[in-house]
């Protein structure tokens, strides 16, 4: 990533409020583990986060390339009395950062970001029956913005082809947005 991305990520979360947390997130919720580990990527200012650790009390790798968004999520999770429970993790996801652990995550989420290359590694990251969670904006997206990057739209089935050896337990499209749930199986 450039540095004129990164500043432009760090302006925008500089002044920015903050987010209540995803509402298909919080809806699906319930297919989640209570206690386990999940990792939050392109987390922002980490209204997932903060919402699945305490809701679930998970604990929380909240990865994001903005320092800014992450000095705030670091300070929003102190003032909750959740320092430990979500960690904030400064990363520049056009180089995995391989220090995160294979097999070692319950869930990821991924929201409103769109990266492909992420679809080979993500899944390695899941533990046995870990829960995949991608939500991103898809070419309905442009009746409402039509300037949107069309490279940052999801295809139609494009989550399907990308994850085919997981259980699909959501696959939906509204509302300009795609959604995928699906559960790595138990084999590692």
């Amino acid at each position: 990533m450039s540095r004129v991305d990164r500043e432009r990520w760090n302006t925008k979360h500089r002044e920015a409020p903050l987010p209540p947390p995803n509402p298909t997130v919080v809806r699906l919720v319930d297919h989640f583990h209570r206690g386990g580990r999940i990792l939050d990527v392109a987390c922002g200012l980490g209204a997932n986060s903060v919402f699945l650790a305490h809701h679930l009390a998970a604990r929380v790798d909240a990865l994001d390339c903005s320092d800014t968004a992450l000095v705030r999520l670091r300070a929003h999770a102190r003032d909750l009395a959740a320092p430990g429970i979500v960690r904030p993790i400064q990363a520049d996801l056009d180089h995995p950062p391989i220090r995160l652990g294979m097999g070692c995550y319950d869930a990821i989420v991924v929201v409103s970001f769109l990266d492909r290359s992420l679809f080979s590694w993500l899944p390695q990251l899941l533990a046995p029956s870990g829960l995949l969670f991608c939500e991103t904006f898809d070419s309905h997206h442009l009746d409402r913005v039509p300037s949107f990057p069309p490279e940052f739209l999801i295809g139609e089935g494009e989550f399907l082809r990308a994850f085919p050896g997981q259980t699909v337990l959501v696959h939906e499209s509204r509302d300009g947005r795609t959604t995928y749930l699906g559960r790595r199986s138990n084999s590692p």
